[in-house]
């Protein structure tokens, strides 16, 4: 049996080949070594376009509480084309959705004159409603 990080590390044709314990005997010992277990929020046990639109409009409205100009041009739709951009123009972050939103917001807040230290709790106030 491999470790979980073994498994991640792997590929997916790799990760495919990971197996569950050979007798129910094996259970308790495998149920032990794992401490957390995460899932992707990409429509495997549900759809997360649901909840990804609740959060972006709970992130909306703090946006038009803590930078009411900044919300009155960029409705979700603008910022959703800001982040596709910035995806575009940045390889290096663009397999990190957070990090996508956190310089995406940065970037906006420095363009409306806002400090940019609201970024990190725009993102957290995100984060936290989508993770409801």
């Amino acid at each position: 049996m491999i470790s979980a990080t073994d498994a991640i590390r792997k590929s997916p044709r790799q990760r495919a080949s990971v197996t569950a314990p050979a007798t129910p005997q094996d259970a308790p010992d495998l149920a032990a070594r794992y401490r957390l277990l995460t899932l992707d929020l990409d429509d495997t046990l549900r759809p997360c376009a649901p909840t990804i639109d609740r959060a972006e409009a709970e992130f909306h409205q703090w946006l038009a509480e803590q930078t009411p100009a900044l919300a009155a041009v960029h409705d979700l739709a603008s910022l959703r084309r800001h982040r596709r951009d910035l995806y575009l123009a940045r390889p290096d972050i663009a397999h990190d959705m957070t990090a996508l939103r956190l310089v995406s917001l940065e970037m906006l807040l420095a363009e409306f004159g806002y400090p940019i230290a609201l970024a990190a709790a725009g993102v957290e106030h995100f984060c936290r409603h989508r993770n409801r």
